[in-house]
């Protein structure tokens, strides 16, 4: 199913197969960068342009997905990397499609067994946690906004001492308020997009994606800062240079080759 897909904020599947013995294999695009876990777990919180940014190719990953009639499932900070394309930096590739399946899939195949839960607990929506048969393309949204919280607060959205504690608050408690220096539509759209009913989150994400396209029209993040950002990570991180270059050389503006540079991060 991820082979069917071809927008270039996903990751690619170029073959699969199974091998003599019977196991399954693929081979799928190689990507090197860090992943938004990475980066916020480093350098803190996201500006609010930068985040908005990263949430609109996510969008438009799995806008492509749901068009195609399949929903992710397990969208989380360490399923998204940023990396660099044709020399466009901050490129957002969405990863592990492992729990993808068709929207119109029976009750029983939405669990991977027996009254076990699918997804990643931390950004499970609460219909994946009470009927996990319902989950349709209003979870992904659901966790796009978790991620979005995410950057822009540099925390998740709910934290516990164990999996029944933070099931429950997906189920019940409110996020906290973000900070106040995020523009008051963006969080508005991040909340609405952890609304703990399907039917109170945006419509789809091409709806949610329009609605971002506005924000970064008004605020946009800048190739000099996505070039700036790269520069101060490669020289917080010296030994990732394969090639042996000097991290502080890099040249400003959107004229920047980093691909060399990719060793040293979570790949896929």
């Amino acid at each position: 199913m991820t082979a069917s897909l071809t927008h270039p904020n996903t990751i690619a599947i170029y073959d699969y197969g199974r091998t003599f013995d019977g196991t399954f294999y693929y081979a799928m695009e190689y990507v090197e960068g860090v992943t938004l876990r990475a980066c916020v777990d480093e350098e803190g919180p996201m500006p609010p342009a930068r985040a908005v940014h990263v949430l609109l190719q996510i969008c438009g990953s799995i806008g492509e997905a749901h068009a195609h009639g399949l929903i992710h499932r397990d969208l989380k900070p360490s399923n998204v990397m940023l990396c660099e394309r044709g020399r466009v930096l901050d490129f957002v590739k969405v990863l592990d499609f492992g729990l993808v399946r068709p929207q119109t899939q029976t009750p029983d195949l939405a669990l991977t067994s027996t009254n076990s839960l699918t997804g990643t607990p931390l950004y499970m929506p609460p219909e994946a946690i009470e009927a996990p048969d319902t989950l349709d393309a209003r979870g992904d949204i659901y966790q796009i906004g978790a991620i979005g919280y995410f950057l822009l607060s540099g925390h998740h959205v709910f934290r516990g001492d164990n999996l029944v504690e933070v099931l429950d608050q997906h189920l019940h408690a409110e996020p906290k308020p973000l900070g106040a220096d995020i523009p008051d539509v963006l969080r508005g759209w991040i909340l609405r997009c952890l609304a703990k009913a399907p039917g109170d989150r945006p419509d789809s994400v091409d709806e949610l994606a329009a609605a971002l396209e506005t924000l970064a029209a008004e605020t946009p993040w800048s190739r000099d800062r996505a070039a700036a950002w790269w520069r101060d990570w490669w020289s917080a991180h010296p030994a990732a240079d394969a090639a042996g270059g000097d991290a502080g050389s890099l040249p400003s503006g959107a004229e920047v080759d980093i691909g060399h540079r990719m060793g040293h991060a979570p790949r896929a």
